[in-house]
């Protein structure tokens, strides 16, 4: 019997379909299970865009701690890996104060970490001027950094700061609550400069030793010049200038690898820093300069020169070894006392005769700064740091 092929196609026909339409929905169901298994599996786009920026954010936290440990580090290792007679290097207790009359505007000080600063109060309390100026007075053998806004003139009412900011509550000291505070006789006149006596007659920095006598001693470490291990060091800027973690950081640092080359090398002490400065030829080549030069010589039996002094004089802001900040505060208590009895008694300094006393004797301060500064720079390394005079400062 032929066979009709035409036939068995046609009875092949319909069974093929059937087999090609069940493997289109099997294909079908299994490509959606895929796909229903890659949206269980990954979260929504918007998850997804979170959990990259917040791996991110991470990340850069993760370095950045990192990169100050390793810092840290580096400053340790070059601590310990300081010659025998180093010693006195491998602590630093860094002071700063903040002074300011009027106005005091936290957003100066944003960049500081306040976690890394040392308290006086460890209970968070309210700081109490004579407590803290106690403790400064027994201060402890420490490595630390503490920063203390010093209000000055109570002369001038109604001061501005953040009075419900626990972080200046800490750490806010009243000059006028200081027991080394002359009221009788400075009054409130002096400005920065009578801040820095109070500081100075209050004996808060007189247990850094004396700086006659680690010269006689020839002491490796002139900021350890009480031979305890540890340099201690004091600053004072204006209220109007920014200051943060780095520059705090920085200057610590920089102590640290001067003083390992002053030690390998025998060379300058370490160190002055210091911001804002002017031309010392313009400041103290005038009749007042000349005079405060040969008062100095007086009283401490030298006989310096004013071409001795460097080129740069400071007055605004500083940070030195505390045994050098006791001599220069010294020389400032003996002409302010002058200058406050009988003004007239001095040369007229660079700003002529039209200046009222209150600036004459303002003007004598600062000339005796940078004398006293620049006397003591012949003998250290000088460092600037990048702090300027802010404009335009208000409460924040």
């Amino acid at each position: 019997m032929p066979v009709d092929l035409v036939s068995c196609v046609r009875c092949l026909r319909y069974p093929l379909l059937s087999i090609i339409a069940r493997m289109k929905v099997v294909a079908t169901c299994l490509f959606l299970i895929f796909l229903l298994i890659i949206a269980i599996a990954l979260p929504p786009t918007s998850s997804r865009h979170n959990v990259v920026i917040g791996g991110q954010k991470e990340q850069r936290e993760l370095i950045e701690r990192m990169m100050e440990k390793h810092e840290r580090n580096q400053v340790l290792n070059v601590q310990q890996s300081l010659p025998s007679e180093g010693v006195h290097s491998r602590s630093i207790d860094l002071t700063v104060f903040v002074v300011f009359h009027n106005v005091l505007s936290m957003r100066m000080y944003e960049g500081i970490q306040w976690a890394h600063l040392t308290p006086i109060s460890s209970s968070g309390s309210v700081l109490d001027t004579p407590t803290a100026v106690n403790t400064l007075v027994r201060r402890a053998c420490m490595n630390r950094t503490s920063l203390f806004f010093l209000a000055t003139n109570p002369q001038v009412k109604g001061k501005q700061y953040p009075k419900r900011d626990m972080l200046v509550k800490q750490r806010l000291l009243f000059e006028w609550l200081m027991p080394g505070y002359d009221g009788e006789h400075l009054g409130s006149t002096m400005h920065e400069y009578g801040a820095m006596l109070s500081v100075f007659r209050s004996n808060m920095t007189q247990h850094a030793g004396s700086f006659g006598s680690a010269k006689g001693a020839q002491v490796a470490v002139v900021a350890d010049a009480d031979g305890d291990g540890v340099q201690e060091w004091t600053g004072f800027f204006q209220y109007d200038m920014r200051i943060d973690h780095a520059l705090l950081y920085s200057i610590r640092r920089r102590i640290v690898q001067k003083t390992r080359s002053v030690l390998r090398k025998g060379q300058l002490h370490c160190c002055i820093f210091y911001g804002p400065n002017y031309p010392t030829s313009s400041l103290l080549n005038t009749a007042l300069g000349r005079y405060l030069l040969a008062e100095y010589n007086d009283l401490f039996g030298t006989s310096w020169a004013l071409s001795d002094l460097p080129e740069h004089a400071i007055t605004d802001a500083f940070v030195v070894p505390t045994v050098v900040f006791n001599v220069v505060t010294l020389y400032l208590e003996d002409l302010m006392h002058r200058a406050i009895r009988n003004i007239s008694a001095f040369p007229v300094g660079r700003h002529g005769d039209g200046s009222s006393d209150a600036e004459r004797r303002l003007e004598v301060a600062e000339a005796a700064l940078a004398l006293a500064l620049g006397v003591a720079g012949t003998q250290f390394v000088f460092i600037q740091i990048p702090v300027r005079h802010e404009r335009n400062v208000r409460r924040s």
